[in-house]
């Protein structure tokens, strides 16, 4: 897939929620996230609320930073409420592991973003440096979903930041990491990479948990060293402006019968990327998967075409072409 005629770029990653009011309140006052946008929209004449959120972010003209898909250029955080499914199973139990992970925030300073939270009467958990993967801690929100807040910088590098007061965590913040857990990482790996168009950036083998973590972004950038195993390269990995696909694989997975749990009743909705041409994206995919089975609508919030696969998991990807725009402050169901 020629990325120069037809470029790709993570637009939204969506969460069901069960009280707006709650949600809304713990991403615009604990974590300083603005409202850029909320409409409505009819399934199954179940009415469904959108709500989108994302960073400021001091490279980004504010007055363009918005859910207008022909202008954003960072990745929003879609919150769905729907009345009738209120309810979300999205904890972990033995075998039947959701395989949605968390959402991870990059920033500069994760003592002061914490520091900040405390404040406001968060639970947070202790920074560590986790390995020689990052320096980093967790919290949850209203729902349970965990957000991880992961530095710039090794903690043995880090050099303490001043509070910005424009920013709610005291420096500016970035959706760093939407992760995922696979089954089969070779499988993922040809569906997003093959398939989709996406790079990988960085390859980290953490043999005390047994695991590996797989990160791939929508961009031409290469990273600083060659080698994507390369310690080297995570510090410019996590400090890079846009948000990054994160794939975790537990060894051993791929051997057996497990599946990890990725329904929608788990809360995750999945991901949505703009594309230039969906058309060929998706056939794109479906080289990597000959019976890729896929949905195509209208987008019921942006009106335009948007074309639904899904992974090897079973996770939804959402492929949006970029050519409509959406209307600000209007229900697509007209109320």
């Amino acid at each position: 897939m020629d990325k120069s005629v037809n470029p790709l770029r993570v637009a939204y990653h969506t969460l069901r929620i069960s009280d707006p009011e709650a949600s809304l309140a713990f991403y615009q006052e604990k974590l300083g996230l603005s409202l850029h946008g909320h409409a409505n929209s009819t399934v199954d004449a179940t009415r469904i609320q959108h709500y989108f959120l994302g960073f400021a972010h001091p490279d980004v003209d504010p007055e363009i930073n918005h859910w207008d898909r022909g202008h954003q250029t960072t990745t929003l955080l879609e919150l769905i409420y729907r009345a009738d499914q209120p309810t979300i199973d999205n904890a972990s139990h033995g075998t039947e592991k959701v395989g949605y992970w968390k959402i991870g925030i990059t920033l500069a300073d994760v003592d002061l973003a914490r520091q900040n939270l405390i404040e406001v009467d968060t639970i947070v958990s202790e920074p560590k440096q986790f390995h020689d993967v990052g320096y980093l801690c967790h919290l949850s929100d209203p729902d349970g979903y965990t957000i991880e807040l992961l530095q710039h910088r090794f903690a043995d590098n880090h050099q303490p930041s001043l509070p910005l007061a424009n920013y709610r965590l005291g420096c500016v913040a970035t959706f760093g990491q939407i992760t995922l857990r696979v089954k089969d990482p070779e499988k993922s790996l040809d569906f997003y990479i093959r398939g989709l168009g996406m790079q990988l950036l960085s390859r980290q083998v953490i043999e005390a948990h047994r695991f590996t973590l797989y990160f791939l972004a929508c961009t031409e950038e290469r990273p600083p060293y060659a080698d994507v195993d390369d310690v080297r390269n995570r510090e410019w990995l996590w400090q890079r402006p846009y948000t990054v696909l994160e794939l975790q694989h537990i060894w051993g997975t791929e051997l057996s019968e497990f599946q990890y749990r990725v329904a929608p009743t788990t809360g995750f909705e999945g991901v949505s990327f703009i594309a230039g041409d969906a058309n060929a994206v998706v056939a794109s995919l479906i080289a990597t998967r000959s019976s890729l089975a896929r949905t195509e609508a209208l987008d019921p919030v942006s009106n335009a075409r948007a074309i639904t696969v899904h992974d090897p998991d079973g996770y939804a990807v959402r492929v949006i072409e970029s050519t409509s725009t959406v209307e600000s402050d209007r229900d697509r169901d007209g109320t």
